[in-house]
């Protein structure tokens, strides 16, 4: 969670709106399905996810599930 760390740039900052505002949107297209979240962020990126990247899928998908049970 970038407040619980030090104080980054602009373009960092943008980047990781990107990343939630992105996911946000693939986890309501893709009705919480992980893995199709995840095919379609590696599209969108164009490269191999990382272990930031895959957690907040995860963080996502465990929000969309307890909202939808």
């Amino acid at each position: 969670i970038l407040s619980h760390g030090t104080v980054i740039s602009r373009d960092e900052f943008l980047q990781e709106i990107h990343l939630l505002k992105t996911v946000g949107t693939y986890t309501e297209l893709h009705k919480g399905d992980e893995e199709n979240i995840k095919e379609a962020y590696k599209r969108d990126v164009d490269r191999e996810l990382n272990e930031d990247e895959l957690e907040t899928i995860t963080f996502f998908v465990n929000g969309y599930e307890m909202n939808n049970q």
